[in-house]
């Protein structure tokens, strides 16, 4: 193969590279732009928890009481189950 012949497929092939990247850079840009799938409602009001550290602490103790409660319940019925 003559030299002159390899430059001009090397200068092809480098145009070819060079147009594949082009290619799939402008492919990208368009599958992030456009297919955002994210389950987002843009109409949905969220919704700020304002209390505070105390009485998220209190909150907590008051479910950590009926969770208690709920437990013991439990344990009773099983306790009558298996007697």
């Amino acid at each position: 193969m003559s030299p002159d012949k390899l430059e001009a497929l090397e200068e092809k092939w480098k145009s070819v590279e060079r147009e594949a990247r082009e290619s799939l850079a402008k492919a990208e840009t368009i599958e992030n732009a456009a297919y955002d799938l994210k389950a987002v409602n843009p109409n949905r009001v969220t919704k700020e928890d304002k209390r505070t550290p105390v009485q998220l602490l209190s909150a907590i103790a008051e479910r950590g009481q009926e969770a208690d409660k709920a437990l013991a319940k439990l344990r009773e019925l099983v306790a009558n189950a298996c007697s």
